[in-house]
């Protein structure tokens, strides 16, 4: 988040920034590369210092149907705003994704913690074998998607999943990890996955196999030793 005397921001992956005054509640989008505004509803309050900031969809000439998604850090709520004629403003919206377990706290709330925009569609990691699914019809509505195994080092003890967008695709990233007891731990190498929602079932996708096509310009997915990072 980028702060100053009076107005909150926070940037987008797309590097739209979304701006908040505390004084007047003024609220908008604002483009740093062209200096274009685009108004929004006022934020009724101000938001955590380190929230997310995603939209839906990147802004262009003539396309105001896309949704403004804020996560909050730590609790299990998400704002969001619709830019299209007629939307209903800021909307506080409270999530469930169940528990997890974690290893000396017991169970926890699931979160999410950033989204990926990709074809008006909002992905996160909700494990290691699922992707969450954001999409607003205009309500929110959350699914998730079953995601294939993938080949792992064998020495690897953990898993550190993500989820980036290039040029309208989305690919699933995991960084392979291995810890000890008393040794700091190492990266034994990173898969990058396309994701083929083309062929997937309602619940479920593909992801190509990062040690096919590796030398081939037109590789599905790549494979890298720490050694090439």
């Amino acid at each position: 988040m980028l702060r100053n005397r009076q107005r909150r921001r926070w940037v987008t992956p797309d590097g739209w920034v979304l701006s908040w005054d505390p004084s007047t509640l003024s609220t908008f989008l604002w483009s740093p590369q062209t200096s274009e505004k685009i108004p929004l509803p006022s934020l009724p309050q101000e938001i955590p210092m380190y929230s997310a900031c995603t939209l839906s969809n990147k802004p262009t000439a003539g396309n105001t149907g896309f949704t403004v998604v804020v996560v909050e850090p730590e609790d299990t709520v998400i704002w969001y705003c619709g830019t299209a004629a007629g939307s209903a403003g800021w909307v506080r919206y409270e999530y469930d994704l169940g528990s997890v377990m974690v290893s000396g706290l017991g169970a926890i709330k699931g979160r999410i913690t950033r989204l990926t925009a990709c074809r008006g569609r909002l992905y996160f990691v909700q494990s290691i074998h699922e992707l969450g699914v954001l999409e607003f019809a205009p309500q929110p509505v959350l699914t998730c998607l079953s995601v294939p195994a993938v080949k792992r080092p064998a020495a690897m003890t953990s898993m550190a999943p993500s989820c980036i967008e290039l040029d309208g695709e989305l690919y699933l990233v995991s960084a392979f990890l291995h810890s000890a007891l008393g040794v700091d731990t190492s990266v034994l190498g990173c898969g990058v996955y396309r994701m083929d929602f083309a062929a997937r079932s309602k619940s479920t996708c593909e992801v190509h196999d990062p040690f096919i096509g590796i030398a081939g310009t037109n590789c599905n997915a790549i494979w890298m030793l720490p050694t090439d990072m």
